[in-house]
């Protein structure tokens, strides 16, 4: 895979790539990287384009002083793709880059599928369970690329009830959605793929077993077969 950047009016949105025939967008969870779907790549289909994004505010992008809101991270993803002529066939996202998968295909981009690993945007924020501080501190041990302004700034923004996933944003979803989660997720429990389920019409529950909040990590391989196989339905 290559690293690359697209100059946005956020900034910079460096990324991995990939050459292929069908598009898909992978989003990184709140204080991740890219680089965390690599153990996933070895096993996914040959004939995938694949774009590994460092969101707004992570990894190698640009971490300009705004307001990190899910409606700003949506509008610069979407901006990135016009600007590299991408329309995506599918998008993936884990925890917190499924909330943006799922805000994205309720509105801005209607792909075809849609995969939703382990995702946030239901469950209550870590602010509002009074674990933002502890969330902030591992975060900053996550990664070196990690700003401690701007986790604090996505963390107190998270909690904003503007920002969270609507019932009827999840109904208006027509991509056909896999909802991916581990069963012994401590983060976000498994009874939320549930939840996401009621309200996304054409969607289906896969659950990892034994696996945590981090599926493609732990069981990539289990993972990226139900991602392959989508793509024949």
């Amino acid at each position: 895979m290559d690293r690359q950047i697209t100059r946005t009016s956020f900034g910079d949105i460096s990324y991995l790539h990939n050459d292929g025939d069908i598009p898909v967008i992978f989003l990184h969870g709140l204080g991740g990287t890219g680089n965390s779907w690599l153990r996933l790549h070895r096993h996914l289909r040959t004939d995938l384009e694949v774009y590994f994004l460092d969101l707004p505010g992570h990894g190698r992008s640009a971490k300009p002083n705004v307001e990190y809101t899910v409606d700003l991270q949506c509008s610069i993803i979407d901006e990135f793709l016009r600007e590299n002529s991408v329309s995506p066939v599918a998008i993936a996202g884990s925890s917190y880059g499924g909330w943006l998968a799922a805000k994205l295909a309720s509105s801005m981009l209607r792909p075809r599928y849609l995969f939703l690993l382990d995702s946030a945007g239901l469950n209550p924020s870590v602010a509002q369970l009074g674990k933002g501080q502890e969330f902030i501190e591992a975060a900053m041990a996550m990664s070196k690329y990690n700003n401690r302004t701007v986790i604090e700034n996505i963390v107190r923004n998270n909690s904003l009830e503007s920002q969270r996933l609507k019932p009827e944003e999840l109904l208006s979803i027509r991509s056909k959605t896999h909802i991916i989660w581990g069963s012994m997720d401590e983060m976000i429990p498994v009874s939320y793929s549930r939840k996401f389920a009621e309200f996304i019409p054409s969607s289906a529950v896969h659950i990892i077993e034994g696996a945590g909040h981090l599926p493609h990590l732990t069981n990539s391989e289990e993972v990226s077969e139900i991602i392959n196989r989508a793509f024949f339905e």
